[in-house]
């Protein structure tokens, strides 16, 4: 499918940036690539894409600063910080501003494209109704779908961003496991499970909401 709208995405490690962006065209995206969020505002201000794509490690202004400046341009455009294990907190702060989603690195392209769709998505539903024309109870019922379609949008999104936090945190856990003894090894093991599975059933929830 290809997609007029923009995507900006902005990193300052240039392997990264090139990847990203790569994938997204591959996919037909059109998408600007920045290195810094000076560059990428300046454009910005002048070009609002649909979805901010940014690292939240950044030269001089980081991701959350992009992210409030962005949205002083345009409060609907989508935004999606990339962040790594060390920036949890920092990343948890942009959920107030309607940050809807993260990506952890190393993501794969599989994800990126994921979280990108429903940013589109998103967007879709904000847009002002076409139905002047319509007869007033088919229009009424156009209205009404939208309703519910956003709801769910936003329920599933939320719910998804308030386990983030905590599936960051385990799998720090996780990642220095033979520190702890055989039994809280069990224990964190089994906590991982039960994430997993709540985190599985907001992935079919999101389907089943796809397909309606």
């Amino acid at each position: 499918m290809t997609h007029t709208k923009e995507i900006v995405v902005v990193d300052d490690e240039t392997p990264q940036l090139l990847a990203v962006t790569a994938v997204l065209k591959d996919h037909g995206f059109s998408v600007a690539g920045f290195g810094t969020a000076d560059e990428a505002l300046t454009y910005i201000k002048d070009n609002p894409p649909v979805l901010v794509l940014s690292d939240f490690v950044l030269p001089n202004i980081d991701g959350l600063e992009l992210v409030k400046r962005v949205k002083l341009f345009d409060a609907n455009i989508e935004c999606v910080l990339m962040t790594g294990h060390g920036n949890i907190e920092g990343v948890a702060e942009a959920s107030p501003m309607g940050v809807r989603e993260y990506l952890k690195k190393p993501f794969r392209s599989a994800d990126l494209l994921a979280v990108v769709e429903r940013a589109f998505h998103v967007k879709s539903l904000q847009q002002p109704l076409l139905g002047a024309s319509m007869p007033e109870a088919a229009t009424l019922k156009v209205k009404t779908d939208k309703l519910v379609d956003d709801f769910l949008a936003r329920y599933v999104h939320k719910l998804n961003n308030a386990m983030l936090p905590f599936v960051f945190e385990l799998d720090q856990h996780l990642e220095n496991i033979k520190q702890f003894s055989d039994v809280d090894q069990k224990r964190l093991k089994a906590l991982s499970s039960e994430i997993q599975a709540q985190m599985n059933a907001v992935k079919t929830t999101r389907a089943l909401i796809g397909k309606q």
